[in-house]
């Protein structure tokens, strides 16, 4: 991610555009719980559901799973870098639940 967004930066550059492109998104998998045990536990035990893989075989997908705290942290070099958006799957039967923590937990950590 990081190196793509400096390339983005330096082509905008090049370009006289410096500035004008700014959106960067990232796709990920997201399962949130005040306990970051249960919340990877239930996201790989959904990602193995959902995809009918076992989890060794889903190492490629990008996974946040723990506490708000903890997937901010995980978040931060890409804010860093410029990240401006995230598209946001949600590994968990609970998705309402899910929603809210993101918006009222994660979001507010990340400064988006």
């Amino acid at each position: 991610f990081i190196a793509g967004r400096r390339k983005i930066d330096t082509y905008a550059q090049e370009f006289d555009r410096t500035g004008k492109v700014t959106p960067s998104a990232l796709y990920a998998t997201f399962n949130l719980n005040g306990n970051g045990d249960a919340a990877r536990e239930e996201g790989w035990k959904w990602m193995a559901a959902f995809f009918r893989q076992p989890r060794a075989k889903l190492g490629h997908h990008f996974t946040l799973f723990g506490t708000p705290e903890e997937c901010a942290g995980m978040l931060k070099g890409y804010v860093d870098a410029g990240l401006t958006a995230i598209v946001a799957r949600l590994a968990s039967p609970d998705r309402m639940g899910q929603v809210q923590l993101l918006l009222k937990e994660l979001k507010p950590r990340l400064l988006l």
